[in-house]
């Protein structure tokens, strides 16, 4: 049962991942993305508020594990968890895919650089994913011995996704900055 959970919880993960990607392709008015993504490499150009960026991304974040936490312990909490972790993987999708077609050979290296502090947290989301849905589907695993291994899972999760935000706070801009140069 534990080996179907964790095959679901990474095949919506995937599928929303490249649902944003198409999505984004096919849907979205490529001028007005290209005009928003223009605009935010220009004021990367101009100089950025690195703690700033470094705060917005820890606070989201920190919000996502919170949020899967306390859905691990309501009973319909895995449609909430699962739909929190499937929207931080549309936007990866959606934000590559936007990079990609708006600075094409640059756009792939954007691209990856943007997405890095997202895929140094995308196993801690999905193992705080899969956790979080099978204490929400199993009343009987909400003992003490399932808490606790849980808890520490949640604290491992956010210290990665505070190293992500890190990452994304400073080194991401920079090289952002460097690549569409």
């Amino acid at each position: 049962m534990k080996r179907s959970f964790i095959f679901t919880i990474i095949a919506l993960l995937a599928v929303s991942t490249v649902l944003g990607a198409v999505y984004q392709v096919r849907c979205t008015p490529s001028e007005d993305i290209q005009a928003y993504i223009s605009s935010f490499v220009s004021s990367i150009a101009n100089g950025v508020n690195h703690k700033n960026i470094f705060l917005n991304s820890l606070r989201d974040g920190l919000l996502t594990c919170a949020v899967i936490f306390v859905c691990g312990f309501v009973r319909f909490g895995f449609l909430i968890s699962l739909f929190t972790a499937a929207r931080r993987c549309f936007v990866a999708g959606f934000t590559s895919a936007a990079f990609i077609c708006s600075f094409k050979a640059k756009g792939i290296l954007a691209a990856a650089a943007i997405e890095l502090p997202f895929m140094l947290s995308l196993v801690p989301l999905a193992a705080l994913c899969c956790a979080s849905f099978m204490l929400s589907v199993d009343k009987e695993k909400r003992g003490f011995d399932s808490v606790r291994p849980y808890v520490l899972l949640t604290i491992g999760a956010m210290s990665v996704f505070a190293g992500a935000a890190l990452c994304e706070g400073y080194a991401v801009t920079s090289l952002v900055e460097f690549i569409l140069k």
